[in-house]
């Protein structure tokens, strides 16, 4: 759970996390993504790609403008299968599409108890990923038509599992340069309350999440050497 809603939530009428509130308020959620996972019949290799991981949206604008076009924000494709061949059988391809998307932009499709499987929804999904797979077609050819499983998530399916604010996930970003300044603690104004995680502290990503928890724990074992 996120420092956000456990204010929200548990602390509400508590004057004393007031200033807290007010200070995390200024780390807004940063874009969360579309992504496609594939199972091809079709053979891709290293000599052909020359990366696990390539690079689809070549532009210089901005990846976050939520009024690009969703070829605009098509990202990258990652080959899973070759940075571990158990991922896909001998000639077939394991891979992941990704693409910047926002919370908005699905928005309209949440219900009560995130039950969002409704046809439109699902229609939209169907779309998006028609999309992606085209501009992963420029990098491999016949790609659509070899397809033997495909999968899609959103930031509704995000927010569903991980209870990510607004379907985040690389936890908070900065506004402002002088944010930082700012920087959230893992230690809070009521004893013994602590936070751990990338949205706990404004931290992004794994990592982030990572060294949140090993402050957390230098806080409650008054080891100063481990926090660092």
């Amino acid at each position: 759970i996120d420092r956000m809603t456990t204010y929200t939530q548990l602390l509400a009428n508590c004057p004393i996390v007031k200033n807290e509130m007010n200070r995390f308020s200024q780390y807004p959620i940063g874009y969360s993504f579309n992504t496609v996972c594939i199972g091809a019949n079709i053979k891709t290799t290293l000599d052909q790609i020359g990366a696990h991981h390539v690079r689809l949206n070549l532009s210089e604008k901005p990846i976050h403008d939520k009024h690009q076009s969703e070829w605009e924000k098509i990202l990258s494709i990652r080959f899973c299968h070759f940075a571990n061949s158990s991922a896909a059988p001998p000639g077939h391809s394991a891979l992941v599409l990704s693409s910047i998307s926002h919370y908005t932009d699905w928005q309209e499709f949440a219900v009560d108890s995130d039950e969002y499987h409704t046809p439109a929804y699902e229609q939209k999904k169907k779309e998006i990923c028609k999309t992606m797979i085209a501009k992963a077609e420029t990098i491999i050819p016949g790609l659509s038509a070899a397809i033997t499983y495909c999968d899609m998530s959103t930031p509704l399916t995000i927010r569903r599992w991980t209870a990510a604010p607004l379907g985040g996930r690389s936890g908070g970003y900065y506004a402002t340069p002088g944010m930082i300044s700012r920087f959230l603690s893992e230690e809070s104004s009521i004893r013994n309350l602590y936070f751990a995680g990338q949205f706990a502290t404004g931290r992004q990503g794994v990592n982030g999440a990572l060294q949140s928890g090993k402050c957390t724990a230098a806080l409650i074992l008054g080891d100063k050497k481990l926090g660092k």
